[in-house]
């Protein structure tokens, strides 16, 4: 029979390195090596996938029989992904405290280049040290490992890290939770990522305490039941970072989905659609599902919202069918939040089946959709990553979002439900969010009104307050009767062209009180770059009389002005602009000080007439 640590290496170690082997796949065909601070994950996983891999060497048979020279090599080895891994768990705790602190930092190549330098060099200089003292190793350890040599001063090295890696990482994650406790939408999204360094720290503590003690100077005997635990821990290390990651929802899944299911699965063809046209698109949005699908699924889904028991419910998933090129095909559509959206549409008069029926339906219909929708495709770059898709009359705009703006906007739902049915609000208004899944793909699209459709040939600006880094196209003059109305135009043509809004004291106070309550959603939900977006339309006289009922419109002077905040609009915190041929990145500025900006801006806009 054989002994219980020969067990726990034939059986534990083996699973761990499977699960090891797995995540990092899992990673790459997901791409998440080009996230940030997954990147940190991924290596941290690598060195894990050495570090199962030395367990092996612990299996009774493979022990006895191995070389003391070869054992003596492997154990160096092994030492050097040791300190790798303990060095990738420190700096994924520094990037997670950086990542929260400022989530609109940009400059997290370089750090990680920096971390990736630091971590191997550290290692290599432990390697040196383990492998210049070969006299005094013959790389047999306390655990029968191949690691380094039981009761030799080389067991400090492997304890250090409990003194010095293990408190660092411990006091940044501890400080990182206390700090932002209340911002549980931040840590909902990083603390898979905490995890694993717990994870990480729960395995591998109790294997280098059991190698420190053992130094022959200290002269402690080490308790059998210690030591054991000590070796089942160290040996499902593997597995437990595994479980630690892949707690975040969908993550296995996916994985599994990716590595495993064929892209042809459920394709489905597009012959019958004007969108064969469009070969290369959003996300390959028209090769899986095209157009029509899409929106027949989605109005399917806004109808059953109210006529089924699903409402009410936080989100519901409904298979929807259509037929294509003589296929019957099925695909999943998922509403989100829906209490929380179907009460902004109570909230102005609408419903979702006057939507769906008059307004979806009608945009399949309606010939130059399919033709705007390569208009946008050809002045889309890749960077932009979002696909608007307008309903006939102009009124709403299906979009593709990413699945971290998703993931923001469904946490701050509630808070944005109460703060857009209030009296007094600008934000951009929002009346659905969905996920769509067809075969191996998904997409994230939300529901949103086309401010520009509050007036007719109204001129469109779209202010953010910041300093421009390019230099923008300089002219004389600015005549507000020559610009045109198809474009949208920045902070200097407005302030060339209208430079200020006059509006009562009173009327500039309600404004101004509104859009800070709008901002500070903004702000502690992390979202960037959101514009005061303006629409002008000239009055036929100063003394034309309008009557608005909605508190967005008013009068300044000669015009008819509508106001609103886009924070749809490139909310990403990742983002560069091009300058002469290449490209710099914008320097990332804190949503409080963001906010403190854009509210300078709006004073800056709006003059008292009094």
């Amino acid at each position: 029979m054989l002994e219980t640590i020969d067990i726990c290496y034939s059986i534990l170690a083996p699973i761990s390195a499977i699960c090891g082997l797995f995540q990092v796949y899992g990673f790459y065909k997901l791409k998440l090596v080009n996230n940030h601070p997954e990147i940190l994950v991924f290596w941290q996983c690598v060195s894990q996938l050495i570090l199962d891999i030395h367990w092996f060497t612990g299996i009774s048979y493979i022990h006895k029989n191995i070389g003391e020279t070869c054992c003596l090599l492997l154990g160096d080895f092994f030492v050097y992904f040791y300190y790798l891994s303990w060095n990738y768990t420190v700096f994924l705790s520094v990037e997670i405290l950086i990542k929260m602190t400022n989530p609109c930092v940009t400059d997290y190549k370089k750090r990680t280049r920096w971390y990736h330098l630091i971590s191997h060099a550290l290692s290599i200089c432990i390697f040196f040290v383990v492998a210049i003292n070969y006299k005094h190793n013959n790389g047999k350890s306390i655990i029968k490992t191949c690691f380094v040599q039981k009761g030799s001063f080389l067991e400090l090295i492997v304890i250090a890290p409990v003194f010095i890696h293990f408190p660092i990482a411990t006091g940044l994650n501890g400080y990182t939770i206390y700090k932002f406790y209340r911002a549980k939408e931040i840590i909902d999204y990083l603390r898979y990522i905490i995890f694993v360094v717990i994870a990480f720290s729960i395995a591998w503590v109790p294997v280098a305490i059991v190698h420190g003690i053992q130094f022959d100077a200290f002269n402690i005997k080490t308790n059998d039941t210690f030591l054991n635990i000590a070796a089942y821990l160290g040996a499902l290390s593997g597995t437990l970072i595994f479980t630690a990651r892949m707690m975040e929802k969908n993550l296995l899944k996916r994985m599994l989905e990716k590595i495993f299911c064929r892209e042809t699965n459920k394709k489905i063809p597009t012959e019958e659609f004007e969108t064969r046209e469009l070969k290369v698109t959003h996300a390959d949005f028209f090769t899986k599902v095209t157009a029509e699908a899409i929106m027949l699924g989605i109005a399917e889904v806004l109808m059953k919202s109210e006529l089924s028991s699903c409402y009410g419910k936080t989100h519901k998933d409904l298979t929807c069918t259509i037929t294509v090129a003589g296929q019957v095909v099925d695909f999943n559509v998922t509403q989100f939040n829906i209490n929380e959206y179907a009460q902004i549409i109570k909230s102005f008069n609408l419903n979702y089946q006057e939507i769906s029926q008059y307004f979806i339906f009608s945009s399949l219909r309606h010939p130059g959709n399919f033709s705007d929708i390569k208009n946008l495709h050809k002045k889309n770059s890749d960077e932009n990553e979002t696909f608007s898709y307008y309903t006939s009359d102009k009124k709403y705009i299906l979009k593709t979002i990413k699945e971290s703006d998703m993931r923001v906007l469904k946490m701050m739902a509630q808070k944005y439900m109460e703060r857009v049915t209030s009296s007094k609000s600008y934000l951009l208004r929002i009346f659905g969010a969905f996920e769509i899944n067809s075969g191996n793909s998904n997409f994230y699209v939300i529901l949103i009104e086309n401010f520009n459709s509050n007036l007719e040939n109204a001129i469109s600006f779209q202010l953010n307050g910041r300093k421009l880094e390019e230099e923008s196209i300089r002219m004389e003059s600015l005549d507000l009767a020559l610009i045109s109305q198809k474009s949208i135009y920045n902070d200097d043509e407005f302030f060339k062209t209208i430079d200020r809004l006059n509006i009562s004291k009173t009327q500039m106070n309600l404004i101004l009180k509104a859009i800070e309550k709008d901002t500070n959603l903004l702000r502690i939900s992390f979202l960037m770059e959101y514009k005061l977006c303006i629409l002008l339309q000239a009055l036929a006289s100063d003394h034309e009389i309008i009557a608005v009922d909605e508190s967005r419109f008013f009068k300044s002077d000669k015009y008819l002005v509508c106001i609103g905040i886009d924070f749809i609009n490139k909310n990403q915190t990742k983002k560069n602009h091009k300058k002469s041929g290449s490209r710099i990145s914008i320097s990332g500025i804190s949503p409080e000080a963001y906010r403190k900006r854009f509210i300078k801006l709006i004073k800056r806009v709006f003059k008292d007439n009094n």
